[in-house]
């Protein structure tokens, strides 16, 4: 029986060096967007699509009908953060939680991995066609307004 297990594994295992051997063989591999044969360092492990037009998709997928939009993100009722942005809300979020779990050091990240529940974005103001300097310029006075309120005590634009 244990010759029979240990016939079984070896033969697991030399199906498995084979196929790592056939996949490092194989040297090109053409995108499913943009139909280009590139080298297989161009590409994500297990995707179809070369990572500049992977890239471009996720890009695409996150600004997708967003509007430069002053946000505040919230736990409870509380503000802990507000924050300007030209992605879709559920997308930024999801980038300040991404940071958080890469363990980056930013401040609303550390929050977030402290306080992973409960956590809500909405928007503050839309600005439709507004120049990064302009939703910079309304962010600070978002924070400005909310810190005079006492609804934002904050060191820069995040409170605890």
């Amino acid at each position: 029986m244990i010759t029979d297990l240990q016939t079984f594994l070896l033969a697991g295992a030399e199906a498995i060096q084979d196929t790592k051997i056939a996949r490092d063989e194989q040297s090109d591999k053409t995108c499913s967007k943009c139909d280009t044969t590139k080298p297989l360092t161009d590409f994500y492990a297990n995707h179809s699509q070369c990572k500049q037009c992977h890239t471009q998709t996720v890009r695409a997928k996150q600004y997708e009908g967003a509007v430069p939009t002053i946000y505040a993100i919230t736990s409870g009722t509380k503000i802990v953060y507000v924050g300007s942005t030209r992605m879709s809300l559920p997308a930024r979020l999801q980038a300040h939680r991404s940071a958080a779990s890469q363990g980056r050091g930013t401040k609303i990240a550390n929050f977030l991995r402290s306080n992973p529940e409960n956590v809500n974005i909405i928007a503050l103001e839309t600005l439709q066609g507004a120049s990064k300097q302009t939703l910079l310029y309304s962010e600070k006075q978002w924070i400005r307004r909310l810190s005079k309120t006492n609804k934002l005590h904050q060191t820069r634009n995040v409170i605890y």
